[in-house]
């Protein structure tokens, strides 16, 4: 049997069909490559991002870290100071107070936090003077005012205040920052010894006045004899 001749238009058919294939095949792998592509940038973004954010976690646990040595230092100076401090808004009320003030007085420390300044003294001259000393001169430095504090017991401490206006850091006040020192057992003690020294003195003046008028009776006793 004679095999069939091979049509032509068969052959450019299938040539057709397989050059075809070849381009979807082509433009398949090559829509693969592209988002293989894209999968690799956004990977490579991902990364990116990633790495952005661990070296902003060590800046950030660095910054924490000499934030809370600075805290630490300034609480360590504050606790030492044996001066008194006290922090105030503009409008009076107590921000921050350090450890003398604290043992001075004998209250907890939070519960001086948020208070008029005012509830601090311990008579009506120490907080008149304070109102002036907070209000009427206000952004101004005052230097050793003497006031009465009152103690968790209700005793009233004699303190040398000073007070400086506190700004911010584009100039505008904040408040005000208190120092100071009690006056304490030896103002107290001094004062004893004035006031013995001037009881000395008085004794003395009577002493003599009494010995001259007993010499002066004797003289005159004598005469008469």
């Amino acid at each position: 049997m004679k095999s069939r001749p091979t049509d032509p238009a068969d052959d450019t058919s299938t040539k057709r069909d397989a050059s075809q294939q070849t381009v979807e095949l082509l433009a398949a792998a090559t829509a693969a490559a592209a988002e293989d592509g894209i999968w690799l940038d956004v990977i490579r973004k991902m990364d990116e991002v990633y790495n952005d954010l661990l070296q902003y976690e060590v800046s950030l646990e660095e910054k924490n870290a000499a934030l809370e040595d600075s805290q630490q230092f300034i609480s360590s100076v504050l606790t030492s100071m044996s001066d008194l401090l006290i922090v105030c808004s503009r409008s009076g009320f107590i921000e921050s107070v350090n450890q003398a003030l604290i043992n001075l007085l004998g209250v907890d420390e939070k519960s001086l936090h948020g208070r008029p300044i005012f509830d601090l003294f311990a008579d009506a001259e120490s907080r008149e003077n304070a109102g002036r000393l907070l209000v009427e001169q206000m952004g101004q430095t005052v230097a050793d005012g003497e006031f009465q504090l009152q103690a968790a017991n209700g005793s009233a401490i004699p303190v040398s205040l000073n007070c400086t206006p506190r700004y911010s850091g584009v100039g505008k006040l904040m408040g005000v920052v208190i120092t100071g020192r009690p006056l304490g057992e030896l103002r107290r003690a001094y004062q004893a010894l004035r006031q013995a020294h001037e009881d000395l003195k008085t004794s003395q003046h009577q002493l003599i006045h009494s010995e001259k008028n007993g010499l002066a009776r004797a003289s005159g006793g004598g005469g008469g004899a």
